[in-house]
């Protein structure tokens, strides 16, 4: 009976365990570029809630992108200048174009301003990001994909050039 009840405290306890904060944009900024895909898509989910819906289903697709993304910087180092480049645009000003949004009071998010909602300015922004991280994925496997379409004319010609 004392195993029972240990076991059942254990799964309670770790029913009830707070699992592992998002980082900060700050850390963002400054977390190792391998694993800088993972962490900010944790931090896009973390702030889901204060978003409006067509933003939520933007944080979804900019995870995938972040998905793709993530093996092809494990092969760059921190100071690579295609790590820089994508460090800025997804540890950098994604984070700080939220927070923009997120200051912006409440009542103030579907009042237009300039010909926009502060919601329709946050879409656009989310669209264009994730964008730029499509087109940064494409521009970083461009080098595997010219070498596997080499590779494959050569095997075109070596084997199926003799027969």
């Amino acid at each position: 009976m004392l195993v029972t009840a240990l076991l059942v405290a254990a799964t309670l306890l770790f029913a009830v365990w707070p699992a592992e904060r998002a980082p900060t944009p700050e850390r963002l900024a400054s977390v190792d570029i391998k694993a800088l895909p993972r962490q900010t898509e944790r931090w896009l989910e973390a702030q889901r809630p204060a978003l409006p819906a067509p933003a939520v289903t933007l944080v979804d697709r900019i995870g995938v992108r972040l998905e793709t993304l993530a093996p092809q910087l494990a092969r760059f180092a921190d100071d690579a200048p295609e790590a820089i480049e994508v460090r800025k645009l997804v540890g950098e000003q994604l984070p700080a174009f939220v927070k923009d949004y997120e200051r912006v009071p409440q009542a103030l998010r579907t009042t237009p301003r300039n010909g926009r909602t502060p919601d329709a300015e946050l879409v656009a922004g989310l669209s264009l990001i994730e964008q730029e991280i499509g087109e940064m994925t494409q521009r970083l496997a461009q080098d595997d994909l010219d070498t596997l379409a080499t590779r494959g004319r050569f095997l075109e010609m070596k084997y199926r050039d003799e027969t």
